[in-house]
């Protein structure tokens, strides 16, 4: 039986900057958990578009926003809209935090109070958040660069173009006119350990750092942190820093005698901070200075601020993950919550492995959703010792969780001397990817999705080099807000929008592939949930016209899903068929009716990576292809009439670059 993959390639409308590539998430939307529609943004105003930062002026924006399920929560930002790479202005920002707003009398003249009694409610109110523009923040335009809106049931997020061009009589933009401007971050005058160095082989060590730093505007947050990096780079400790209290700095005051001085030119002090034992030996050296409360970046003096481990032994070597083994291949949280466990054998050569959550850590969260994950609880030695044993860990996925894909999204096993192994679930495990197979009769794919079947190949050589080249037997393209419903009642869950194709040219007979076909089916069936009727006849070749080159199964057959929108999908063939129309029929449950005709033409491959896998031995190409659209799950058939093309002239190559199985890098599902 060939090996089969459940491929998603999706693109998000925000930017993952970690990765090269852009993706729209496919965020799935129950209806049994919410009415599908987003929370709307009814009107939008600015109490002034003009304030002075050199009066540290305030600005409240103001929304009106309804929603059937209730408002939970609202947030934004402002930005300013210059860019200027010296002075790297754009790392300035001011969060915006709204409330219910309490008084609404006057704000008929900027905001459509239409039928609210008062400043109405969370299903439709008036909300507002006030934010102040500390003495020197960047002169000119600002802009309101976003608004979320989460909703009890659903959220909405609106950029700043969106707000200036759809809401409102006013305008998104606010022009700070004042004069001053802080360009400049905070400066070491001075530095002090309490020790002169520190020895790790027998115990942790303790470190107390005093600093006297100064800042001309804005100045020092009240609390920040400072990193201090190993020799060698492997491991690092975090110094927690905060302005001395006043009559506390002695001899090392800045103003009058016994003050500690102020955000501008003040004495700083970290609380008590450990040195695990057997930490590396050497110079640990300052890796990064704070940025003022503006967020300009401070510098680091000519002269490295600095201790010195005088140690004898460290441990450089992270543990070692000897197995991994998870209890569940799939879960169901529409009756309760449900714990998936994972057990490590572990082992570390000198200092033991450290079981706190903060240390060592796994994350588990919806595909392709980078919000919403799951951490696991703390690991717990079950046998053995810290240094060789077996450990467990619990990852709690609460009732009513997203049905659908799940994946385990990374983690590290780390050692008490601050060294850490990242996780690669794909060495352990098989199925990295789980369902959770919570059923709902409506789902919403909320934004553009899309499925590819089991890649093809073709083998060529440039120069000496052996190039594979891949492509999608199958790609299956959802438009956004499209709605998938179970017809004729009854549940599913969205994990069935399996895709997989039959291409002839890999089978002997027309009846071995429908055989191959109607196997692969019956597993399928096999897995469904008793309340989804998982029930389909066997495919067959009654009314079949044609020879088919191509069998693309979309969704579940005879689970009956249809879809609110035209879905597109395109069948791969071979190319000694570019340029023939192909007759596209569906299996209706009995036999094969029509559903069209296609135009063999060449597609680019639906990578939005673009970026090559990291062997760096296979690229994406472009393909011939049939494409048609659908409103329904089934198989469907891309036949040919007629006498075959004799010419071979084989895939064309465009130099795309990337890897047609983005499910091998990123999802890895299988069955």
């Amino acid at each position: 039986m060939p090996h089969r993959k459940f491929r998603v390639v999706a693109v998000l409308f925000f930017c993952f900057v970690s990765l090269l590539f852009l993706f729209f998430s496919p965020k799935f939307e129950s209806k049994a958990q919410n009415d599908g529609s987003p929370p709307v943004l009814e009107d939008f105003a600015l109490s002034t578009n003009e304030v002075n930062s050199d009066d540290e002026d305030e600005l409240t924006v103001y929304v009106r926003v309804s929603d059937n399920s209730g408002i939970s929560n609202i947030s934004g930002s402002l930005r300013p809209m210059a860019y200027d790479e010296e002075t790297n202005w754009e790392t300035q920002s001011l969060s915006l935090a709204f409330a219910q707003a309490l008084d609404c009398s006057g704000l008929g003249d900027v905001l459509d109070l239409t039928n609210l009694t008062g400043c109405g409610d969370e299903f439709d109110g008036v909300y507002s958040a006030t934010v102040e523009f500390p003495l020197g923040s960047t002169l000119g335009d600002w802009k309101v660069e976003s608004i979320s809106i989460m909703a009890n049931e659903g959220w909405l997020d609106i950029g700043y173009s969106e707000l200036e061009t759809t809401y409102g009589t006013g305008s998104a933009t606010i022009e700070n006119v004042g004069l001053i401007e802080d360009t400049n971050g905070p400066e070491i005058v001075s530095w002090d350990f309490d020790k002169d160095s520190i020895d790790t082989d027998d115990e942790d060590q303790t470190l107390i750092l005093t600093m006297h730093i100064t800042d001309d505007i804005s100045g020092v947050p009240e609390n920040f942190s400072l990193d201090f990096i190993s020799p060698g780079e492997s491991s690092s400790v975090i110094f927690s820093m905060e302005l001395k209290d006043a009559g506390t700095c002695n001899d090392m005051y800045v103003g009058e005698v016994g003050n500690c001085g102020d955000k501008n030119d003040g004495i700083y002090e970290s609380t008590v901070t450990t040195i695990p034992r057997w930490s590396a030996i050497g110079v640990w050296t300052l890796n990064y200075m704070t940025s003022d409360i503006l967020g300009n970046s401070g510098t680091l003096p000519v002269d490295p601020v600095f201790f010195t481990n005088n140690a004898d032994t460290e441990d450089l070597i992270g543990p070692v993950i000897k197995s991994l083994e998870i209890d569940k291949t799939s879960f169901d949280t529409s009756q309760g919550d449900v714990t998936i466990t994972i057990t490590m054998e572990l082992e570390d050569d000198l200092s033991g492995i450290n079981i706190d959550r903060y240390s060592s850590n796994i994350h588990f969260r919806p595909v392709f959703e980078w919000n919403g994950g799951i951490q696991a609880e703390d690991f717990e030695l079950v046998s053995g010792d810290i240094n060789n044993g077996i450990f467990t860990a619990g990852i709690i996925i609460p009732q009513g969780s997203k049905p659908g894909f799940w994946s385990f999204d990374g983690g590290q096993i780390a050692d008490l001397a601050g060294n850490g192994t990242s996780i690669d679930f794909t060495e352990y495990i098989e199925e990295t990817y789980i369902a959770n197979t919570a059923v709902s009769n409506e789902v919403t794919i909320a934004n553009l999705w899309w499925l590819e079947g089991e890649g093809l190949e073709s083998i060529s050589y440039e120069g000496q080099t052996r190039v594979h080249s891949f492509w999608p037997s199958i790609v299956v393209i959802f438009q956004e807000d499209t709605v998938v419903t179970k017809q004729g009642g009854g549940n599913f869950g969205i994990h069935r929008m399996v895709s997989e194709s039959y291409v002839s040219e890999k089978y002997t007979t027309l009846e071995s592939l429908l055989n191959e076909a109607n196997s692969e089916l019956t597993a399928d069936i096999a897995k469904c949930d008793v309340s989804e009727g998982c029930v389909a006849s066997q495919l067959n070749d009654r009314n079949l016209v044609g020879r088919p080159i191509n069998i693309g199964k979309v969704g579940l057959p005879g689970l009956g899903l249809s879809f609110s929108k035209p879905v597109t999908i395109i069948l791969a063939v071979d190319a000694k068929y570019l340029g023939q129309t192909l007759t596209i029929q569906t299996f209706d449950g009995t036999q094969w009716v029509e559903q069209g005709t296609c135009l063999v033409k060449t597609y680019d491959h639906m990578d939005p990576s673009q970026g090559g896998n990291d062997e760096d031995w296979y690229k994406a190409v472009s393909y011939p292809g049939c494409s048609f659209t659908t409103d329904h799950a089934s198989f469907f058939s891309a036949n040919v009439l007629g006498e075959e093309t004799v010419q071979l002239p084989g895939v064309p190559e465009t130099g795309l670059g990337g890897t047609a199985s983005l499910l091998e890098r990123y999802i890895g599902w299988s069955r």
